[in-house]
């Protein structure tokens, strides 16, 4: 003899309880993949912010140890510093060298110290502020008239949101900090 338990023998979702299912699934996909996407650009921005900012900090380093005036500077191919209309263009990479000539040109008897190419992805990186697009480090560690900032903005977002954006401001004594957002 069978018991009656209360089921009737069905097994499994009916098709109404399905579609209820991926109905919500895709509700909270659809709000889940814009915050992911905004997270994943962030930290990309905050990775290419945190080289500039590790190549100050080395610059300033290697000036105090060198005894001589380290610079860094905005390159569009890696050997000079970028010319009078690119200067303030940091997203094609920067060099860092031993300057021993005039201060921001790559001459002879002058060492590279580090190359770094620009990001992969598409992002603006501009410098801003009120000193040269050049930061040259004293043996002193000091870097004069240095107070400046370098922004890091995803490209073609003109209006992006202040979590996606980064500026490496670079105090008046040559210190580095990162912010978050559109200014310092």
């Amino acid at each position: 003899m069978k018991k009656n338990d209360g089921r009737s023998g069905r097994r499994g979702y009916t098709l109404v309880e399905m579609l209820v299912a991926l109905a919500v699934g895709s509700v909270l996909l659809a709000q889940g993949v814009p915050s992911l996407r905004a997270f994943l650009l962030g930290r990309q921005v905050q990775g290419h912010a945190m080289a500039l900012a590790d190549d100050l900090r080395r610059a300033r380093a290697e000036a105090i140890q060198r005894g001589t005036r380290v610079t860094l500077c905005p390159s569009v191919d890696g050997r000079q510093c970028a010319g009078a209309a690119a200067n303030r263009d940091w997203s094609r990479g920067w060099l860092v060298f031993q300057d021993s000539g005039t201060r921001g040109v790559v001459e002879t008897g002058d060492t590279v110290l580090r190359v770094q190419a620009g990001p992969p992805l598409p992002l603006r990186v501009a410098a801003g502020g009120l000193a040269s697009y050049v930061v040259s480090y004293l043996p002193s560690g000091v870097a004069p008239g240095a107070q400046n900032n370098v922004r890091f903005q995803p490209d073609g977002a003109g209006d992006a949101p202040a979590q996606s954006q980064r500026v490496v401001c670079i105090g008046a004594t040559g210190s580095t900090r990162i912010a978050t957002g559109a200014a310092c």
